[in-house]
C-alpha cells in the first residue's frame, strides 16, 4: 500500500521546505501529516522546486523526522538533492534514487516533518512530498 503525505491538493504541489539563509545550515520543520494513517515499512521521496524559477543552482540534503513538534527526531538524515538554475529553467536531480529501500517502523498516527538545508545560502525553496510504503 502506498500513502502520500505533504501533498497539497488546492495547489497541486507539496509541502514546501525553506532552508537557513546561512549556507549548510538546517530550515525550519514543515509537517507533512500531523498523523500518519498507515505504519511506513519504506519510503518515496519526490521533489520540486517551489516556484516557476529557482535562482541558485545548489545541493541540498533534507531530514525526514517524527515526534511532535521540537521534538522531532530524524528517521532518514541528509537524502541528497541537486538542483540547477539557468534562464526560466529550473531541474532537480536526485543523487539518490528517490526510493528509499531501507526498513523502516515508523508507527500509525506518528507525525511527519521534514528539513532541509542548500550549499548556497539563501538558496531556493523546495516542495516535497513523502509517500510511505506500507507491507
Amino acid at each position: 500500500k502506498f500513502t502520500s503525505y505533504g501533498v497539497v491538493s488546492a495547489s497541486s504541489s507539496g509541502t514546501v521546505l525553506t532552508p537557513n539563509a546561512s549556507a549548510n545550515t538546517k530550515g525550519a520543520y514543515s509537517q507533512l501529516t500531523a498523523s500518519t494513517t498507515l505504519p511506513i515499512h519504506e519510503m518515496l521521496i519526490t521533489v520540486q522546486g517551489a516556484s516557476a524559477t529557482m535562482t541558485t543552482s545548489s545541493a541540498y540534503l533534507i531530514d525526514i523526522a517524527v515526534g511532535a513538534a521540537a521534538s522531532e527526531s530524524v528517521v532518514y538524515s541528509n537524502y541528497p538533492i541537486k538542483s540547477f538554475a539557468w534562464a526560466a529553467v529550473e531541474a532537480l536531480y536526485y543523487t539518490f534514487p528517490m526510493y528509499v529501500p531501507i526498513s523502516f517502523q515508523i508507527p500509525v498516527g506518528s507525525r511527519l516533518s521534514a528539513r532541509c538545508q542548500s550549499q548556497e545560502a539563501s538558496g531556493d525553496d523546495i516542495e516535497i512530498v513523502v509517500t510511505g510504503v506500507t507491507y
